[in-house]
Formats: structure tokens, sequence, C-alpha cells
């Protein structure tokens, strides 16, 4: 075969509708008034990954941060893959993180559309203009002869795909392309690669890696798949220049396709964004660093993080520390600072896999939580409740002053002042004072669970059940005159009594054992405090029905 001499009758064989010129568009899109545009464009097909968010994040901070633009495109030309309802989760999941966009499908924006499959006329405008300058050409190759062609590259020990000798319609005639299409065969339009030789190199340069010197590309990949569906690669590239973005922030796993993509660029006619590839997130499994798992680890779905109560501020933190080294010694200087006041760069990203590290999230998430006032607290718990535990939220909001007043007993502790980890705490700490989870909680421990003989147990809450409304009202009184009424039952106050011996038990032997009684179990808040919230009748009736469970 021959190479076409007639490029033009080609084009109108192969898009014969009218679209507009690349003129056209260039006004359509002009240069934006901004030097740093940045994007997110994830695929509709599943759950929003945790690397998404980071990834999105990352590129958000670099453009926001520096007075730039930050928009999503989505990118559904993988029509197979699509999920429903998809696009409305990506978009509520940047809200919820608090990533602002300034154009999408929601927004709207100038640039638009901002969904590729809305987008399909633009790419045809450009892969009309690669096949009138010879740089794409249609094949009617089918699948058994591709598959064909890779069992002889098998065979044979070459690089497997479809480029130079082994693309039969590389340079074929204009008329064999006439007799396939009056044939209605199916073609794919395919990049006439500049590169036939599986062995280049190329030197590229990477934002956060540096200059390295790589594979080039040698295939003749598809451009527009046979529905005119355009493949990733090339959607992409024209994408992102109409859209203008300066800078591409994405996961290293696109790092092999970077030389691709540099070609693609330049046979357009266009000028690449710079490039930077972030980390994989890694977690450590069984003392081994590994991929975060898409179906293997549930923390790789961003809805685990919400459906176990770790704020979205809390997340973002953790976020920032994964992907700048100089963010952890910036926090420690501005504690109070927004996260959004530091300017995060390329080349501190880490370059290897990246850790999540849950008990690191934790320790944020302790600490964010601990920021929040009494009335703040209350009202996220209650929000978290409502989407995730509509029962207690329904508990909760019948017994209002009392959650509120749990919540913040809870906060008071000697030991643990921060207390709560995450919103979902609530439940467990809300146990010891609403009444249908107390008795969930009465009911999961032994019935018996107590420290000292159960008729000594039975006499001390006998007397402190007699005495309870006459207990002083302070809390330095109150603990005062428990200590006394624990000597008339023989308990050591301190550990150098018990050693002396002849003692019945130790004060926290008797403490426990008013504990079990009035808290359902051996951890509980403040016991002036619990009491104070439960009130007298209902701290009667617990004592009262301890009693009676012990006989």
């Amino acid at each position: 075969m021959t190479q076409p001499t007639n490029r033009d009758e080609l084009a109108k064989m192969l898009f014969p509708h009218a679209i507009p010129t690349i003129q056209e568009l260039e006004i359509r899109y002009p240069a934006r008034s901004v030097p740093f545009v940045t994007r997110f464009a994830p695929s509709p097909t599943g759950f929003m990954h945790i690397g998404g968010v980071y990834a999105a994040l990352a590129s958000e901070r670099f453009a926001h941060g520096r007075g730039g633009i930050f928009f999503l495109r989505i990118e559904d030309t993988d029509k197979k893959r699509e999920v429903a309802g998809a696009i409305d989760l990506i978009e509520s999941s940047l809200s919820r993180f608090g990533i602002p966009v300034d154009e999408s499908v929601s927004v709207g924006g100038k640039y638009g559309p901002y969904v590729q499959s809305e987008r399909r006329e633009l790419y045809h405008v450009f892969a009309r203009d690669l096949l009138l300058r010879g740089l794409a050409y249609p094949c009617f190759m089918t699948e058994d002869e591709i598959s064909e062609i890779r069992t002889q590259q098998e065979a044979m020990g070459a690089f497997p795909g479809i480029y130079g000798e082994y693309s039969v319609w590389r340079d074929a005639t204009t008329e064999a392309v006439r007799e396939a299409i009056d044939a209605n065969k199916d073609w794919v339009l395919r990049f006439r690669c500049p590169n036939r030789r599986p062995d280049a190199r190329v030197v590229v340069h990477d934002e956060i890696r540096g200059k390295m010197e790589m594979g080039d590309n040698f295939l003749d990949i598809p451009l527009l798949k046979r529905d005119g569906i355009p493949t990733y690669h090339f959607a992409h590239a024209v994408d992102d220049h109409l859209m203008r973005v300066t800078h591409v922030l994405r996961a290293e796993e696109w790092l092999p396709s970077l030389p691709l993509h540099l070609q693609l660029f330049e046979a357009c006619g266009f000028e690449p964004p710079k490039y930077a590839h972030t980390a994989q997130l890694m977690k450590t499994d069984e003392g081994n660093k590994r991929k975060l798992s898409k179906s293997k680890d549930p923390e790789a779905n961003v809805e685990y993080f919400f459906e176990r109560g770790y704020p979205a501020e809390a997340v973002r933190e953790y976020l920032f520390n994964i992907f700048d080294s100089g963010y952890e010694p910036w926090r420690a200087e501005n504690p109070d600072a927004t996260p959004e006041s530091y300017v995060f760069e390329l080349p501190k990203m880490p370059r290897s896999g990246a850790l999540f590290d849950l008990k690191k999230l934790d320790s944020i998430s302790h600490g964010f939580l601990s920021s929040l006032s009494n009335d703040e607290l209350f009202e996220r718990m209650l929000e978290w409740t409502k989407r995730y535990d509509p029962e207690l939220a329904e508990m909760m909001t019948r017994y209002r002053d009392i959650s509120f007043s749990a919540i913040s007993i809870q906060r008071l502790t000697d030991k643990d002042p921060k207390k709560f980890r995450i919103l979902s705490d609530v439940r467990d700490y809300l146990s010891v004072f609403l009444p249908a989870l107390f008795e969930v909680r009465k009911n999961a421990r032994p019935s018996l669970d107590t420290p000292l003989d159960p008729d000594l147990s039975r006499q001390i809450l006998e007397d402190f059940l007699g005495a309870l409304s006459t207990l002083p009202g302070t809390p330095d009184e109150w603990i005062v005159s428990v200590r006394e009424r624990s000597k008339s039952f023989g308990m050591a106050q301190t550990n150098a009594e018990w050693k002396e011996g002849g003692h019945a038990g130790k004060f926290a032997d008797y403490a426990m054992t008013l504990r079990l009684a009035i808290a359902g179990g051996t951890a509980s808040p403040d016991l002036f405090e619990t009491i104070r919230t439960l009130g007298l009748d209902e701290t009667q009736k617990r004592i009262q029905d301890r009693i009676n469970e012990l006989g």
C-alpha cells in the first residue's frame, strides 16, 4: 500500500458532518487571565476513592493558593463502566470535604461542557486536523485480526501492539479506505506515531520527580473508538488545551503514559501542561506496604470515613500532612492557622508510596473534635446520627438536654479531657444516660460482675440508696462524703492502708460497685456528674435494680 494522496477526500469520508474549525474553537475557548489552572478529572465508574480526594485537594490547593482556577471535569468516555449517580457522588464528596470548584457540571463555566461525552464534536475537530496532516489514519482491523497479530508478536518475542509493520492500514490508499467504508466496516482512528522503534528512550520532566528518562511511546494508539468516542489519551489532551490547564496533578500510575501524552500535545500543536505525578496511597498490611486497594480496603472508599464519623476537616488536615513534607512543621508553628494558609510546593510532595495511617488520622480527628465547643460537638454528633444512626438521632432529639449534658460530661474527665475520637463514639458514650441504650449496655456484662462479695455489694448499694437524697451538692463535698461512707464498710483509702491488711476492699472497689449499678459498666464518666444528669429518680431506680439483681 502507498500513502494516501487525497487527505481532504479521506476527511470528508470519515467526518461527513459540518464541524467547527480549530480557529473557531480557539476563539470560543480563549486563554485565561490567571497563570495557574488545575483540574480534577475523575471517571464516574463507582465510589469516590480517597486517592481521588487526595488528588483533588492537592490540585485545588495548588491553584487557589496561587490565585488560580480549579475546575471539575467528568471523563466519561468509558460508558460501559459508568455508574448511575456517580457524578452527583463526586460533586457531593468534594463539597463535603470542603474542596471548592470554580467550574463544574453544576456550577457551570465558560469552558464547558464539563462532561466529556458532551464534547464529542470538539474531539472530531482535532481528529480531522490530524488526519489532514497525515498524523492519524483510519484502521479497519477486526478484533480477531488484532488478536492474531498479538499471538504472532508473542511467538517472535516482539513488543505487543499495533505499530509500524504490524499496522496494515497505516499506509492504506484512499481507494482502499473508500472500499472499506462502502462495505460498512467499523473503524478506529489511530495516531500515526512518529517513533517506530520500541527501544527508543525520551527525557521528560515531572514537577515532583524532576528530569526522568523513560521508554518513548511507539504505538499507533486509537484516538477515536469505533463509536466515534475518543479514548482517554486523546480526549484529555484536547480538553486540557481548550480548557487552558497549566498543571496536571495525577496519580503515578499515569507516569508511563507521559511520553505518549507529550507526543499527542506536540502532534496537535498544543503547549503541554506541566505534569506532577503524585505518589500512590499505601497502607501497612502484615508488616508490608502495599497500594490502598479499591477491592480489599474499606478505607479506600471515602464513605468509610463519613460512616465511621471522621470529621471532613480532620481528613483534610491529614491529607495535607501526606502531600507536603513541609506541612507538619508549619502546623506545629501555626497551630491556629487554617490549612488554606499554607501554600504547598510540588517538589515537596512524596515521590514514593504515601502511607495512609489510620492511627495518625485518629489522632488528628481527636484533636479537631477537642477544639470544638460543647454546642458545636453536640450539633456535629446529632447531624452525624441523623444520617448514619437514625435511631440514636431520635433518642438524642427526644432527650436533648440529657444528651447534651452527657456529651459535656464526657469531656470533663481528668485523665482524658479530650475524650472523643470520632463522631460515632457518641453511641457508646450516651449508653450510660439514655434508657434504651443503658439496658443494652447493662445486659452486655455478666450479671454478677462485681469486685466485692455480692452480699457486701448489696449492703453498700442499700446504704448509698438510703443516703442518696442527702449527699452534698458540690463535687468536692460529695467525694469526701462518699469516702467516709466507704470507710464504714472497711474500705482502704490508699494502697498503703490496703497493704497493712484487715480491709474488706479498696475505695476503688467501693466506687466500682456504684459504677456498675449507676453506669451499667466498669467504665463511666464522672460519677457525681452522671448522677446529677440522670436525676434522683433514675439513679435510685438503677441502684434498686442492681440490688434486686444481686439478690
